[in-house]
């Protein structure tokens, strides 16, 4: 679950883009929106015009996945409550999430855990969004930012 680019951006009030090593993450190219535009350049980042200055980490890549930074040993759970069972550890501080769910209030304030696979044994399972470097306004509503919820 590495994610090898070369910069992150915020989550804020828009999305910036950014340039990715030579060398391409599964092909994925530059993590741009509609009416976002990137190019890809070594090492370098490429903020678009009026895009909030990147500070977090985090993009929501056209596949719609978030990719994020994230706490390294984090376990997690087999539903979004801390009294889930575990289901695998996600090692990587740079992650990708598939999707966003509604859960039990856990340490960071709000209700809001993500989706993703684990590192250990490539089970899916889920963090409380206190253990992602996503925004607080993010957490809140991630769907008003373009990042899809997991459904029922």
């Amino acid at each position: 679950m590495r994610v090898s680019s070369a910069c992150g951006l915020a989550l804020a009030a828009g999305l910036a883009g950014c340039s990715l090593d030579p060398i391409d993450y599964k092909g994925k190219g530059c993590p741009c929106l509609a009416d976002l535009t990137c190019q890809i350049v070594p090492r370098q980042c490429i903020v678009a015009p009026g895009a909030p200055q990147p500070s977090l980490g985090c993009v929501i890549y056209t596949d719609g996945m978030l990719y994020c930074g994230n706490a390294s040993g984090s376990q997690m759970r087999s539903a979004p409550r801390a009294s889930a069972p575990v289901v695998d550890t996600l090692r990587t501080s740079y992650s990708w999430f598939i999707c966003w769910g509604t859960g039990e209030l856990h340490a960071g304030g709000n209700t809001t855990w993500y989706y993703t696979e684990g590192d250990d044994a490539g089970r899916r399972g889920w963090l409380p969004a206190v253990n992602l470097d996503t925004p607080g306004p993010f957490n809140a509503d991630p769907a008003a930012y373009g990042f899809a919820g997991c459904g029922p």
